[in-house]
Parts: structure tokens; sequence; C-alpha cells
């Protein structure tokens, strides 16, 4: 006998999952070119709105540091000026006290000559005078005017002229040995030069020493 075929049960086939059940893909937004540009033109026109207050605030500032500098230089030169021109005056001013202090020793000197003659240093009248010199002097003194110490000293030409001799052993050479006249300073500088006598070499000396210079 023929055996029929039996009816096999369909199989089963396990379909996978359609690529439409997958999960979807993220989209990327898409930037437009055309968004960059005016955003790019924004930021131009808003430093083209602040370059123009930045310039400004520079110049001005510069302008304010000129100023400052300017304001400094005319102080300064300001100051300079009455320096000079108070320097000026002072020179003025000592010039002319110069020529009044020097007529002003000449009325010293001749105080210096009366007590000189004077018989009686204790008689009331030459007491008087005495008192009216030392005034004079308190005078002088008061105003910058000091005396020259010559006697005993060497001659020194810067302060003393020398208008006479005297060969003598007594003193070292050049020592000045009289005062003819007294000298002077005015605030430092000479007044008037002290004329004096300066002691020399014996004669024998200077001829001794004449002598081996020409051998």
């Amino acid at each position: 006998m023929i055996e029929e075929p039996q009816d096999k049960a369909p199989e089963e086939v396990e379909t996978a999952p359609e690529a439409a059940d997958a999960a979807p893909e993220e989209e990327t937004p898409e930037v437009s070119d055309e968004t960059d540009t005016e955003e790019d033109q924004d930021e131009e026109e808003e430093e083209e709105e602040q370059d123009p207050k930045d310039k400004k605030i520079a110049e001005l500032e510069y302008e304010l540091a000129n100023m400052r500098n300017m304001l400094l230089r005319t102080r300064a030169d300001m100051e300079n000026f009455r320096k000079r021109n108070e320097r000026e005056r002072a020179e003025t001013t000592k010039f002319a006290n110069r020529k009044i202090f020097n007529e002003m020793l000449e009325v010293l000197d001749n105080f210096d000559r009366a007590m000189t003659a004077a018989p009686d240093a204790k008689d009331n009248f030459v007491i008087g005078v005495t008192m009216i010199q030392k005034q004079l002097i308190d005078v002088l003194k008061q105003n910058g005017v000091e005396e020259i110490n010559a006697e005993g000293r060497l001659f020194d030409p810067y302060l003393d002229e020398a208008i006479a001799r005297e060969h003598t052993s007594e003193y070292e050479e050049h020592t000045i040995i009289e005062v003819f006249q007294k000298g002077f300073r005015f605030h430092g500088q000479l007044l008037r030069p002290s004329k004096v006598k300066v002691a020399a070499k014996p004669e024998a000396v200077e001829a001794e020493e004449a002598v081996t210079e020409e051998e």
C-alpha cells in the first residue's frame, strides 16, 4: 500500500525586525550661512559704533596729558623766572650796598686816625668818639661787613696789597708786619684789600742768594 504523505505542520519562520522598527537616527540641524553672515554684520556694526567713542576718549586723554605737561612746564618756568629775578635783585642790592659800605669804611678810617692822634684815651670826648666808632663797626658787622685780620700772618695777594717792604731777620719772609689800612670782606667777598708792609729777607742774604744764582 502506498502511504500518503502526511501533512507537515508549517514551520514557523522568525523574521528579523525590519529596519523600520529600528531606533530613528537623530538629525543634525543645518546652520544656514545667512544666519552667520547676519551675526557677523551685527558684531561689525557694534564694533563700528564703539570705535568712534574709544577713539574720541583716547584723543581726549592725549590732549589732557599734553595740557598737564604744558602746565607743569609753565609752572617750572615761572618758578625759575621768580628765582632768577630774586637773585638778580639781590645782586643789584648787594652791589649798591658795596658802594655805600666802601664810603662808610672811609669814615671808619677817619675814626681810627682820630683815635691814634688822641692825646688822652680817658678823656670824655675821646671816650664818646670811641663809642660812636664801635657803633659804626657793629652796624657794618650786622650787614655782612667784616674786618680782615692781616697783621702777623703771611701775605695773601687775594686779600692784601703790599705798599712797603722791610728787610728784617725778625720775621719770616712775606710776613705782614704792619697794616696801613684795614681790609674788609662783604658777605665773604673782598670789599677792600688790606694795605700792608711785608717782611723781606735781609739785604745781605738777598745779595748772597743773587750771587749764588749767577754762579
